[in-house]
């Protein structure tokens, strides 16, 4: 196996499932990567995300010290608003001694494969029809229709199979496994 797993795939696809499940069964090391997103109130800084500002995010853009880094465009309360998410160079707690696990979008999985190489990277794509995917999101406490609606039309276009499948290492389809087979088809 290689020291670093991405995940990729939609929203509501089970991602953040699957990898709390191969960090609590498996022993992978959970990837920090930096925000400026609200934290929420389940989370803790430095061990869900580094939550920091977005003058200290734009600081450490300029100085070059993200491996990649996105901005969306997103609604809070039904207003606009900015969310930043990278890598850090520094700050990131990736050790190629142990496995790790990422989730992440196609265009940060590209500049994540260009600096480590993709002999240290596998990549998992987690594939759930979009019927299921809107009723997991509903179930969410922070299920906002207007906002997944729109996360669902961006996924469509950065997920695109023809577009991912050159990078992608396995294939899985998410929809009667249990998280168990879910996994045990990542490790295997």
């Amino acid at each position: 196996m290689k020291p670093i797993t991405i995940l990729l795939g939609k929203s509501a696809s089970g991602k953040t499932t699957i990898a709390n499940y191969l960090i609590k069964k498996y022993g992978y090391n959970k990837i920090i990567e930096w925000t400026t997103r609200p934290i929420r109130k389940d989370e803790k800084n430095g061990i869900d995300y580094y939550f920091v500002n977005k003058n200290i995010f734009s600081d450490e853009i300029i100085q070059n010290y993200f491996i990649e880094y996105r901005i969306y465009n997103t609604l809070k309360n039904n207003k606009p608003d900015q969310w930043y998410y990278g890598l850090h160079k520094k700050q990131n707690n990736i050790s190629l001694l142990k496995q790790n696990i990422l989730i992440t979008t196609y265009d940060a999985c590209i500049k994540i494969l260009n600096y480590f190489g993709k002999n240290n990277c596998e990549i998992i794509y987690i594939d759930v029809p979009n019927k299921i995917r809107l009723e997991r999101a509903k179930k969410r406490n922070s299920y906002d229709e207007k906002e997944f609606l729109r996360r669902m039309k961006a996924d469509d276009k950065d997920f695109n199979w023809n577009k991912i499948k050159e990078i992608v290492d396995k294939k899985i389809i998410n929809i009667d496994k249990t998280i168990e087979e879910v996994c045990e088809e990542i490790v295997k």
